[in-house]
Order: C-alpha cells, then sequence, then structure tokens
C-alpha cells in the first residue's frame, strides 16, 4: 500500500491545481475506505475510480507542459527569436 501511494503522489504538482486534487481526493477516499472496511482490495479499487473520475472531468492545466513545448517550437523557429 506504502508503494502505491508513493507512485500515485511522485509526479503530482505541489499546487492547487484540479490534478493535485484528484490525487488527494483519490488518496483520502482510499485511506477512509481502508481505514472502514479493511480491505486493501476495495480501498485501492474506490481510491481509483475517484482519481479517476475527477482526473477525467476537472479541466486539466499543465503550464510546465505548455512552456516547455512553447520553448521548443522558438528553438526550432530561428526567425521568431
Amino acid at each position: 500500500m506504502t508503494i502505491l501511494v508513493f507512485y500515485t503522489v511522485r509526479h503530482a504538482p505541489v499546487a492547487l491545481t484540479p490534478v493535485a486534487a484528484a490525487v488527494a481526493a483519490g488518496l483520502i477516499v482510499t485511506a477512509g475506505l481502508h481505514l472502514w472496511r479493511r480491505n486493501a482490495i476495495v480501498s485501492v479499487l474506490g481510491g481509483t475510480a475517484v482519481h479517476v473520475a475527477l482526473a477525467s472531468t476537472l479541466p486539466a492545466r499543465n503550464d510546465s507542459c505548455q512552456d516547455a513545448r512553447e520553448s521548443v517550437v522558438l528553438a526550432s523557429n530561428p526567425e521568431s527569436g
């Protein structure tokens, strides 16, 4: 279970973004279900369902990826300098 937590949060942004909210909600649901039912399968499936539902419905915004794409475009086009 600990490995799953570290795997989930390794790329989660620290700032309050929709991605971070989906990760946090998934972790909270997973922990809550595990404390309530003491069943790893139910808690992992429930937390995953919440995370996927929120990640697919909340607007995704990743400024760092957009900045990286813009810098690649600018670097590949010497006339735009």
